[in-house]
């Protein structure tokens, strides 16, 4: 796909027309096939001066853009977006191919970040996992979830797994902080982290200032195994593609 400037601010005046709050204060994301999140109805951190709250994990991590998949009859919803880390979500997001635009470089404020840190990338990653939509307290049984990360800044795709455990391993592992009632979890990642640097070959190191495109994927499974077992089965899984570009660029032509 090409992301030319034209394609990018047309896009980005029809989205914000669609991100409004209805008649219940929910948020309505994008089409109406991508559903509506959960994590804007019961599922954030209502404590947070923030309005409708916050992730429960860290500080100021909003439930804003994320690209969804919900599987209702399991009562499983999972959650990816990517963003300037340290800001706002204001980052061009397309909703029908799960593509969020980035800068190359450190984190900075002049890409809209709170602080500057040259040992972090300017951009995270969130994700969040609710296990129990319906709310009977109950999560699927044997339950596991996957974090990927492609390692590959081509088009090509090579994942490499940064977690796979049990929903209550994930909650006790320090990728993620959870809800009171151990149901929902959520995280915020950043690629300069070494545990997720550590997973690129020696061949081709990551670098945070190299443009290119990033996918990860978050999966929810039904049972421990090997996917190839014929009783794990998928019960919800989202992917998205996180184009970085020039630093210059997305500050003279995305920054909002």
């Amino acid at each position: 796909m090409e992301f030319g400037s034209g394609y990018w601010k047309k896009w980005l005046s029809e989205a914000w027309q669609r991100w409004e709050y209805d008649n219940d204060d929910k948020m309505d994301f994008g089409p109406p096939a991508d559903g509506r999140t959960t994590l804007l109805e019961d599922s954030v951190n209502t404590s947070s001066t923030l309005d409708p709250g916050e992730l429960w994990a860290g500080s100021g991590n909003t439930p804003f853009n994320f690209s969804i998949s919900e599987n209702q009859s399991e009562g499983v919803e999972i959650a990816l977006k990517a963003k300037v880390r340290q800001s706002g979500d204001e980052v061009p997001y397309d909703p029908l191919t799960n593509t969020y635009l980035v800068p190359t470089g450190p984190q900075d404020v002049a890409n809209g970040s709170s602080s500057s840190n040259p040992d972090r990338a300017a951009w995270n990653f969130d994700f969040s996992v609710n296990g129990d939509t319906d709310d009977d307290g109950v999560l699927p049984d044997g339950s596991r979830v996957r974090l990927e990360f492609d390692v590959d800044i081509s088009e090509d795709v090579d994942y490499r797994t940064i977690a796979d455990a049990s929903f209550q391993d994930f909650l006790t592992s320090g990728l993620v902080a959870g809800s009171p009632d151990e149901t929902v979890f959520d995280g915020s990642q950043n690629p300069a982290f070494g545990f997720i640097a550590d997973l690129f070959p020696e061949s081709a190191p990551y670098d945070q200032d190299d443009p290119g495109f990033y996918n990860i994927r978050l999966s929810y499974l039904s049972a421990e195994g090997d996917d190839d077992d014929d009783d794990v089965d998928v019960l919800a899984s989202v992917e998205i593609t996180v184009n970085v570009i020039g630093v210059t660029d997305f500050q003279e032509d995305w920054l909002i």
